[in-house]
């Protein structure tokens, strides 16, 4: 028979039960949140490394994946090198003063961003010399890894690989946009961890911060014809921009330099000047594209491609055999 229990009444066992729900009540709200809960829901949309010729102007954009990704504090963004080696931390994002929300976005920016877009970046970074984002061939990564010289680390959030970057593939980027962020935004379209597919030109940029107010950057650099990246005939090269630095393979105009030519485009034979280009390039004073100063097809820059040179230039018939 079950034994009678008066309205209101507790029995020692149901002040038993009550306690252990009020102690497992207290441990759950002791427990840290899962860590999804607090930045690792999220994704780079957008960068740029510079425009009108100049790194002054550089951002990138993240967007949140879900709600409750706004523990920032901490997270790094990260820049590196052409061949994927660890370069420099261009921020470490000192608070968490921003506003939670999915689709949030919250932006990282140079001091000249804010006059250039016409809005106010959440964070600050400075891009002056060697200090921001690398400009046309190279990776940025952003999160709060364990190894920050490694873009595969616990706690790396994301990465975005652009131009002739040659590093490795990661978990984040396999291939990298043939397209360089310098002159012009890349805009995130896809996530299939794939720098090439998932980024594309955009111009204008449209950068939003965290108060969700949208700026404006004009591009510089072309989403096509010549400086896009792309071949397109008539162009026999693309690196990406229209801009031209001695020792650069590809001219301002799309053209490909001459074999030992690293100077000036429209000569067809080296120079004396060419020679000591090649000479300083391999002691490394300046910077020469292999596919025009590697003479001898060595599979690097040295000084005997700058005496090749200049045997060709003071007339010696000499072969010139640069790396196609």
């Amino acid at each position: 028979m079950k034994a009678f229990q008066a309205p209101g009444y507790t029995s020692r066992y149901g002040h038993r039960a009550a306690a252990a729900a009020l102690i497992a009540a207290a441990i759950l709200l002791m427990v840290p949140p899962p860590v999804g809960a607090t930045f690792h829901l999220a994704h780079i949309s957008r960068v740029m490394t510079g425009v009108g010729g100049t790194t002054d102007v550089q951002f990138v954009e993240i967007v949140m994946d879900a709600i409750g990704q706004h523990l920032v504090a901490g997270s790094k963004l990260i820049a590196f090198k052409t061949d994927g080696t660890f370069d420099h931390v261009v921020l470490s994002v000192p608070s968490n003063s921003i506003a939670s929300g999915s689709g949030r976005p919250w932006i990282m920016a140079s001091a000249a961003f804010a006059a250039e877009a016409g809005i106010t970046p959440d964070f600050v970074f400075d891009s002056t010399g060697v200090n921001g984002l690398i400009p046309e061939d190279g990776m940025v990564c952003w999160g709060k890894p364990g190894d920050q010289t490694n873009p595969n680390s616990a706690g790396m959030i994301d990465c975005v690989s652009y131009g002739n970057f040659t590093g490795p593939p990661n978990v984040h980027t396999s291939a990298p946009s043939t397209l360089t962020p310098f002159g012009r935004g890349l805009v995130r379209i896809s996530s299939t961890a794939s720098s090439a597919e998932d980024f594309v030109c955009e111009d204008p940029a449209v950068p939003r911060n965290n108060a969700q107010a949208a700026g404006q950057i004009d591009a510089t650099a072309p989403c096509t014809g010549c400086g896009n990246g792309v071949v397109d005939s008539p162009e026999t090269c693309d690196d990406g921009d229209t801009a031209f630095l001695p020792g650069d393979f590809c001219s301002a105009d799309c053209a490909v330099f001459s074999c030992g030519v690293p100077t000036k485009i429209d000569a067809a034979e080296p120079r004396t000047s060419d020679a000591l280009f090649v000479l300083k390039a391999a002691v490394q004073a300046s910077n020469c594209d292999a596919r025009v100063c590697d003479v001898n097809d060595s599979g690097s820059v040295t000084a005997s491609d700058a005496l090749v040179i200049l045997k060709r230039a003071v007339g010696q018939p000499v072969e010139l055999n640069c790396p196609g």
